[in-house]
């Protein structure tokens, strides 16, 4: 595309416009104003992709039509479990968004409601959404821990924080706030380093706290199973009213437990708590250290709900909290980062110990859960490519083993092979994984993957102990490709359509060969580097990005695909039917 030449112009009352004294090249046109989806020229649905238009010299592009789609409004009231209106409770409309064969929801758009409990949420695109709301609770901050905190949308730092207790934090940006801990404001690299007197200590904090009830996500029309949430059909310019619902609370709860090491108490371990199955599509967690003298940690005002207890040492940094609904209910938070990681606080050649256990709050605390730390074990292995001796491109490979489910505590640092092409993964404790191959050469492509002679590739991979053999990676140099035509009820070729290409059978959880693009202004498409096997091919006039990795989904476009098969160094090519767009 061409960037040397851009332009932007408004156009008149009549919607007409002219770009003049353009350089040849190729060009998109995009169109934007309030109240409408975003829009690109030759764009066949709301969320899907235009076609470039591409001038040449002395050439002339007349009646160029962009179609706009109005935005609609969804709005609501929320109230109490008292019946009274719920101020300033946090409001959230939701997608589903697919990623690797997993479906999580996605929010599109956060609001507060006023002091009349009502909620506006405008200038939505066209669509299905899950309507959530949660009342703002307090946060009661434990002595020595370190919140960092990440928010989607703009603007405001920590508001209304009075000494550890009622931190409201404010929506935006990222947020640190150190309670205690580390050495004072007159330590060194302090503000009142270098002689300059230290100001008198703060005032001790109070014992910890635990809340009288807490709340919980509620989600349209008034169920906390999200599962159980009836979707809000939004049509283009329509107003959607009468979303209430009330708020739900729950008394909250406490997890007690020791973290042991060799039958001792572990020191300096760090023990977190993940949200099992968190539906906003990232994670909810809480860490802390362990007591050095017992081992003993507890995490207190936790809502009811499935969870992962995860222990580590030498794998994380300062206690933190990493906050999503619903452990993120003040002010709002909805997406959630944290600096920390295995990173610079894990000690150089120190084994990497961990444990894990799940467990469920219902109705009641949580005692005496133990967790036993193991060691870490090694996954050597070698990376080598077909026809070719080992190069500097090789070392440039990525290889992870990535947990499934994803728990960052114990999440396992990728690594690059040595010049022969050998690599070593440390501290992989037990549990589930996938293998992660990326940074290939060009034209090179994941061809088979066995550790101990046991294909990982298709079934993943379980380690319960050190495993009895290498990781043999082998890449090959023979990808295929594969040119598809685009066509209609009528057999003619049609434009702008998301394409993508499936594999059959035991590949569908390879997502690295998955493969997709948009077919151009005559509905053709080109994919290269395609791995050699059996593919379906699907065109859709509107999907979401991803939806086709995921089995559910392509239930119901079984009959709709084409089946191609991709030889080494293969060219295939197909027609493809257009699965229309259902406008809503």
């Amino acid at each position: 595309m061409s960037s040397q030449n851009s332009q932007a112009i408004t156009s008149d009352d009549g919607g007409k416009f002219a770009f003049r004294d353009l350089t040849p090249g190729q060009y998109r046109l995009t169109v934007t104003r309030d109240g409408y989806v975003p829009s690109e020229y030759g764009q066949r649905s709301p969320s899907g992709s235009g076609v470039p238009i591409t001038l040449s010299a002395q050439q002339q592009f007349k009646d160029a039509r962009v179609a706009m789609v109005q935005t609609g409004t969804i709005s609501g009231r929320i109230l109490t479990r008292y019946g009274e209106p719920a101020g300033n409770a946090n409001v959230q409309a939701l997608r589903y968004t697919y990623q690797d064969g997993r479906r999580s929801l996605t929010v599109t758009q956060t609001i507060r409601t006023n002091d009349l409990g009502e909620f506006r949420l405008f200038w939505m695109a066209p669509g299905q959404y899950i309507i959530s709301a949660q009342g703002t609770d307090s946060l009661s901050v434990g002595p020595g821990e370190t919140f960092m905190v990440q928010a989607p949308r703009g603007g405001g730092g920590p508001a209304g924080l009075v000494g550890a207790f009622g931190a409201q934090l404010g929506v935006g940006g990222v947020t640190q706030i150190m309670v205690t801990g580390g050495a004072g404001p007159g330590g060194p690299g302090g503000p009142f380093a270098g002689g300059a007197p230290a100001p008198p200590p703060p005032p001790p904090l109070p014992p910890a706290m635990d809340d009288a009830n807490m709340s919980l996500p509620v989600y349209y029309p008034g169920t906390t199973d999200v599962t159980a949430a009836a979707p809000v059909d939004l049509r283009s310019g329509g107003n959607v009213g009468g979303i209430n619902m009330t708020l739900a609370e729950a008394k909250p709860l406490r997890i007690r437990g020791q973290v042991l090491n060799g039958g001792r108490p572990a020191s300096g371990a760090q023990v977190s708590l993940l949200q099992r199955n968190s539906a906003g599509g990232a994670f909810s967690m809480r860490s802390a250290t362990v007591n050095s003298d017992t081992g003993a940690f507890e995490f207190r005002n936790v809502a009811p709900g499935g969870y992962e207890l995860i222990a580590s040492l030498n794998g994380f940094g300062p206690g933190a909290m990493i906050m999503t609904a619903p452990l993120g209910a003040a002010a709002g938070l909805n997406v959630a980062n944290a600096g920390i990681g295995r990173g610079g606080a894990r000690v150089p050649g120190a084994p990497v110990l961990g444990a894990r256990v799940p467990v469920d709050l219902v109705s009641a605390d949580i005692e005496g859960v133990s967790l036993l730390l193991e060691t870490g074990f090694n996954v050597n292995g070698r990376v080598s490519s077909e026809g070719q001796s080992a190069t500097d491109a090789l070392s440039a490979v990525r290889i992870q083993l990535v947990s499934d489910p994803q728990l960052p505590p114990l999440a396992v640092p990728a690594v690059n092979p040595e010049a022969d092409g050998s690599f070593s993964v440390t501290g992989v404790t037990p549990g589930t994984y996938r293998l992660s191959v990326a940074n290939l050469p060009r034209n090179n492509y994941l061809k088979s993957a066995r550790l101990g002679g046991v294909d990982i590739l298709n079934g993943g991979l379980r380690i319960d102990s050190a495993p009895n053999g290498a990781l043999d990676i082998v890449l090959a140099t023979t990808p295929g490709t594969l040119e598809a035509t685009v066509v209609d009820d009528r057999q003619l070729p049609v434009s702008a359509v998301t394409v993508a290409l499936v594999p059959d059978g035991a590949q569908q959880k390879r997502y690295d060969i998955y493969r997709s693009g948009t077919s151009d202004g005559s509905g053709r498409l080109r994919l290269e580097n395609v791995v050699p096997g059996d593919y379906r091919i699907y065109a859709w006039e509107s999907v979401e990005s991803g939806a086709w990795t995921d089995p559910d989904f392509m239930r119901s476009y079984q009959n709709n695909g084409v089946t191609v098969h991709i030889g080494e160094n293969g060219q295939a090519s197909t027609n493809v039917k257009l699965i229309p767009y259902r406008a809503n």
